[in-house]
């Protein structure tokens, strides 16, 4: 079985590149949100994975719960996905789509961990510091980690910057070779 990366990028680059020539970031994400929140469920799992129900019936249920969402674009990226049996693979679909729009318009998502939260001027110092260090407009998800002994823990994209006493420790133990 290909791995889901491999089988949701092309479906997020069609997307994408149809809400770059519309304009439409914001809806399209809305409705991969929607239908992100409807595969999640396990009832809609285990629909999905039982091949005795005809694809249709799928194709319906699933341009029922979202018709409020849904314009002739939308019905078609259903009908596609439930076609080809890919729409389990929505959330890595939406995390692909939420990639390239951060890629194209310059920013970054950054999960900040610190043993306190931190002041709404901290936030905006560590948020100025890591713009400049990943040169990217960041967005900060604040979050308090009471594991952490001191210090800061900053995770975005596959970028992990350790400001931890933890970390700091650690750095200190290998470099004089314990």
């Amino acid at each position: 079985m290909l791995e889901r990366t491999t089988l949701a990028r092309p479906y997020a680059k069609a997307i994408f590149e149809i809400a770059f020539a519309t304009k439409n970031y914001e809806k399209w994400y809305e409705l991969l949100r929607v239908l992100c929140f409807a595969v999640e469920d396990l009832r809609v799992i285990s629909l999905l994975r039982d091949r005795t129900i005809p694809l249709q019936e799928i194709i319906n249920f699933f341009l029922e719960i979202c018709q409020k969402f849904l314009d002739e674009p939308g019905q078609n990226l259903i009908t596609v996905l439930a076609l080809h049996r890919r729409l389990e693979a929505l959330p890595e679909i939406m995390r692909l789509y939420k990639e390239m729009y951060a890629e194209r318009t310059g920013t970054i998502e950054v999960e900040f961990l610190s043993p306190v939260m931190i002041s709404e001027d901290e936030e905006a110092s560590f948020r100025r510091i890591l713009g400049k260090y990943l040169s990217k407009t960041v967005t900060m998800h604040c979050k308090v980690d009471k594991e952490l002994l001191g210090g800061f823990l900053a995770r975005a994209g596959n970028y992990v910057i350790d400001g931890s006493v933890r970390g700091y420790l650690a750095n200190l133990k290998s470099s004089i070779g314990d």
